[in-house]
């Protein structure tokens, strides 16, 4: 994923991002797979008051569903996704598609609409939805004080969500994976999917999930 960022994007690769990611994967094979614990001989990355925090997916309590949404704004255009998943984890729906949007804010406020929009359609009125923007979370969450030009898609979404249960909340990057990388699919995609079958690093992602295995966040403290 670093290296399609690098490669699409043209943006400087997050060596950082990278070694946590590999910290993450070695922790479930270790767990999963039964692999040797190499992690132990590991160094610190950094020895400069590192905080670790360990990040989590969480399922939703039967019968609510849970909504993970993401999305990708670059110079180059825009994507969103999100997928859907009952109390065991399981995928009940994925979707991805371009969009037109003119920042990053509002490429996140209309994936959150499309994803309720899709709730409806398939009947599911119990929902939980994530995302990993603190900003996102505060515009839904607070209706006071919102800058006019993202009213639109909050308007919008504040009307769907009166037709439905729903509550939102964040979570870190790191524990959003499967929806980050189904809006970077629909960033570089002519095309919308919505589908049920995940493709198989889809399926990795949200196998990975489902394990007692934490993501790792690595924050490092100004002293």
């Amino acid at each position: 994923m670093e290296r399609n960022k690098v490669k699409f994007e043209d943006v400087n690769p997050n060596i950082w991002k990278i070694a946590r990611n590999c910290l993450s994967y070695l922790h479930k094979m270790i767990n999963w797979k039964r692999f040797p614990n190499v992690s132990n001989s590991c160094p610190t990355i950094n020895s400069e008051h590192p905080q670790v925090i360990r990040v989590y997916w969480k399922a939703p309590n039967s019968p609510i569903v849970k909504i993970n949404t993401d999305g990708s704004f670059t110079k180059d255009g825009a994507g969103v996704g999100g997928i859907y998943r009952n109390h065991l984890g399981k995928c009940l729906l994925y979707f991805y598609t371009l969009v037109m949007a003119t920042n990053a804010t509002d490429t996140e406020l209309i994936v959150v609409y499309w994803a309720i929009i899709l709730s409806i359609k398939a009947k599911w009125n119990k929902l939980w939805l994530e995302v990993d923007s603190a900003i996102i979370i505060h515009l839904l969450n607070h209706e006071e004080g919102a800058p006019r030009h993202h009213s639109y898609w909050l308007n919008k979404i504040r009307d769907l969500s009166s037709m439905v249960q729903i509550h939102f909340t964040f979570i870190y990057r790191e524990g959003n994976q499967p929806a980050n990388w189904l809006a970077q699919i629909g960033s570089h995609s002519n095309m919308t999917e919505v589908a049920a079958n995940p493709p198989p690093t889809l399926h990795y992602l949200l196998q990975g999930d489902t394990l007692d295995v934490p993501h790792f966040r690595i924050a490092y403290i100004d002293t």
